[in-house]
């Protein structure tokens, strides 16, 4: 079937008689990919004001939905004509003057949906690719919802929600009273993708479970295809034949004109991880070196020949020209398409993996040690040291970081010497904390975090950070939804403070006993090598030496901050507190003793 095509109020308009109720999806080429770090949910809160009054009607709504994805953003329904038309005129309405007096309420709805999202996404390896950037941006949080206001949405809506940058699919004619109230505006083309410059294949660890292979190769027929038989064997083999998974399968998308991902997952548990992620590799390098088997492209072609003979396939074929249309791609015909996957060989859908997989990225549970054969660990710093003002940590900030700035930037050197670096230009996003935290995300997604408290006079570095990140790149990260009218509290240290504190009193107590129990130690020595060889000699010195040698290593351990330091003070304060009741009982003994010699000696001289 070929669509009929019209334009309405400036929107093409794409439509096929199909039966059953009107369907319609109104979109626009404007998407997660298109947002920065802080305006991230902009799109997501502009479609919520749009489907506010649409909503409103009880009758549609169970049949209409909105959402944003990573290039578009849509609109849908079912219903009769006018039903359609209605809704469609809404949606447009709203669009183009948003009721923004729901613009809190809104944002207030929208966090509480983020908050109760699953944690953990597939998506999370577009970050370790792309950065902050493109489709890096997707599995971060939406930091828009904490600050944006009137304008900033308005003039979102403004630009991208426009007739030039929309277009319309229905299963049925447009109905005689449709009208799309958008205002004009140019065409937004796909962004390209650029990765970041890592090694690759590569790998690295999140969460603690799931498998994840991301390759990237030429959009086409080939790669589509072959991520069919991928799809097959990975089931086959992670589900089937070893066990190690429930939900095991590979998929297609296209991330940009020219590009598309091929994604295989595994839902392993953190035991089966590393199986799992041996097995996904082992099988996707055997698809890139000999190809898929006759019979397997044979069987995908013939899913794909079922697929589009299915009665429903046709919405999907008219959807997939609506997207076309609407980023501005060279469309091919039914025709076209089924003879380039006829043509397929499995030396072509060889020859695409292969130059696919040499891009992967696996993600595996952080239990998994990233030593897989032929994966490149994805490092941790960028390695951009910053010249500048040197800053270090004082004993008690429980680090032994590094970290350097300047008009140029800021980096962290820890002791290993990861550096994670970055210059004030390629800060993506800052987040700030009433407490005077800051976090810096750069534009190749590593992080740095601050807290003043934990360096040496940090005054100056504060006032370098907030003169040198841009201001329209700085979010507000202190909870929003906090109860308004409560009494201001008082300021509580932090528990990393109080901590502190008990550090600092342990250190001065503990080098005071050193320095007792040293002395005791040494008169103990000097006693003993000068000759006085009597058991309660040697026994006092072997005491003084071993509360003085915990007492020490006390020391160490709360300066380092070790594990075991709670113990050995234990073992200190026992030894402390023996010599103490020594002291105690041991004096007026001595005292005692000495005033008897004397007067047994004055009674042997009369």
């Amino acid at each position: 079937m070929i669509p009929q095509r019209t334009t309405v109020d400036g929107v093409p308009v794409l439509w096929l008689n199909v039966p059953g109720p009107l369907r319609a999806m109104l979109m626009f080429r404007i998407g997660v990919i298109d947002e920065t770090l802080p305006t991230r949910g902009i799109t997501h809160l502009v479609e919520h004001l749009a489907m506010f009054v649409p909503a409103q009607t009880a009758a549609m709504v169970n049949r209409m939905n909105a959402r944003v994805e990573l290039h578009r953003a849509r609109f849908t329904a079912a219903g009769s004509a006018d039903e359609i038309a209605k809704f469609l005129g809404d949606v447009t309405s709203n669009l183009a003057a948003l009721p923004l007096d729901r613009l809190e309420d809104e944002k207030k709805i929208l966090r509480t949906e983020a908050a109760n999202k699953t944690h953990g996404s597939a998506k999370n390896i577009w970050t370790f690719r792309f950065g902050a950037r493109g489709p890096g941006v997707a599995d971060y949080e939406e930091f828009g919802l904490r600050w944006l206001g009137h304008q900033p949405v308005a003039n979102w809506a403004t630009a991208n929600f426009t007739a030039g940058n929309a277009v319309l699919w229905l299963s049925g004619p447009p109905p005689p009273a449709l009208r799309l109230n958008l205002p004009p505006g140019p065409r937004r083309g796909l962004p390209p993708v650029k990765p970041l410059d890592f090694a690759t294949p590569a790998i690295y660890q999140q969460g603690d479970r799931w498998v994840v292979l991301s390759m990237l190769g030429s959009r086409g027929i080939a790669l589509a295809i072959g991520a069919r038989v991928l799809d097959a064997r990975i089931r086959d083999r992670l589900r089937n034949q070893q066990s190690l998974a429930y939900a095991a399968n590979a998929n297609y998308n296209r991330l940009c004109a020219r590009v598309a991902e091929v994604t295989a997952f595994a839902d392993s548990l953190g035991h089966n991880a590393r199986e799992a992620a041996e097995a996904m590799a082992t099988v996707t390098r055997a698809l890139a070196e000999d190809g898929p088997k006759p019979e397997e492209l044979a069987t995908a072609l013939a899913e794909r020949r079922r697929a589009n003979e299915d009665p429903d396939s046709a919405l999907g074929r008219l959807e997939v020209e609506a997207i076309e249309e609407l980023d501005g791609l060279e469309p091919k015909t039914t025709e076209e398409l089924d003879a380039e996957a006829e043509a397929l060989t499995p030396t072509l859908v060889s020859e695409a993996f292969r130059s696919a997989i040499a891009t992967s990225y696996l993600a595996v549970p952080i239990n998994v040690e990233v030593s897989l054969a032929g994966f490149t660990p994805v490092p941790a710093g960028n390695g951009n040291r910053i010249k500048g003002a040197e800053m270090s940590a004082p004993p008690e900030a429980g680090h032994a970081d590094v970290l350097d700035y300047s008009e140029v930037g800021i980096s962290v050197t820890s002791p290993d010497q990861t550096v994670v670096g970055m210059k004030w230009e390629e800060v993506a996003v800052g987040l700030r904390w009433n407490d005077g935290r800051r976090t810096l995300i750069g534009s190749d997604g590593m992080g740095i975090n601050v807290y003043p408290a934990n360096w040496r006079r940090p005054e100056p570095l504060v006032r370098q950070i907030e003169a040198s990140v841009p201001a329209e790149r700085w979010v507000p990260m202190d909870d929003p939804d906090e109860l308004s009218g409560q009494a201001p509290q008082p300021a509580q240290k932090p528990a990393w403070v109080r901590a502190a504190s008990l550090r600092r009193w342990l250190l001065a107590m503990l080098t005071i006993t050193d320095v007792l129990v040293g002395i005791y130690a040494i008169f103990g020595l000097v006693g003993v090598t000068s000759g006085e060889t009597d058991a309660g000699s040697i026994g006092l010195f072997i005491f003084f030496a071993t509360v003085f040698t915990f007492s020490m290593a006390a020391t160490v351990g709360v300066v380092i901050q070790a594990r075991w330091a709670r113990a050995v003070c234990i073992i200190a304060a026992l030894g402390v507190s023996l010599t103490l009741v020594g002291l105690v009982l041991g004096i007026p003994i001595w005292i005692l003793a000495a005033r008897l010699r004397v007067r047994s000696a004055a009674s042997s001289r009369t």
